[in-house]
């Protein structure tokens, strides 16, 4: 399959993961806010829109386009052989990083002046990607490992 076949094929199931993921956040919001009522939008973006149809349907494609962004792109770092996993953590978090902060700033997730909240969200988020990057690597050295072992059986052989 072509890298722009697998793109199309990841980015189409990260779009669908991200609107998923992104009414599972609203759901969980909406039980632990305790109110009694679905908030299946951001108040605050509703209010800036000023049409709650309207900012739904922004706030399920921005889910989506997280979704695409973090699949899609993945086929562009991790599946390409050529790239080392280091650079590919890195160019990934950080394509990842600037939508984010471009989806977050647009919906309102973060209230004006929430320097604190902002900076432990990120804090997580560079933890989660060393912890991609540990476990990545790990995969890839058992893999090397396993090839390397059988090179020297088949030499064994011969």
């Amino acid at each position: 399959m072509s890298i722009k076949s697998r793109f199309i094929q990841m980015s189409s199931i990260g779009f669908s993961l991200g609107v998923f993921v992104g009414l599972f956040i609203a759901a969980i919001s909406s039980i632990v806010s305790g109110d009694d009522s679905f908030h299946i939008y951001g108040e605050q973006f509703a209010q800036k829109i000023g049409n709650v149809t309207l900012s739904f349907t922004i706030e399920l494609l921005c889910y989506g386009l997280l979704g695409v962004v973090g699949m899609g792109v993945k086929t562009l770092t991790y599946d390409n052989d050529k790239i080392p996993l280091l650079k590919a953590t890195v160019m990934h978090f950080i394509i990842v990083m600037v939508v984010f902060v471009f989806v977050s700033n647009l919906l309102c997730w973060f209230e004006t002046g929430d320097i604190i909240g902002r900076m432990i969200f990120y804090g997580c988020f560079i933890l989660v990607y060393a912890m991609i990057w540990a476990i990545m690597s790990a995969i890839y050295k058992k893999e090397i490992n396993t090839i390397n072992n059988k090179l020297k059986q088949i030499q064994k052989e011969n």
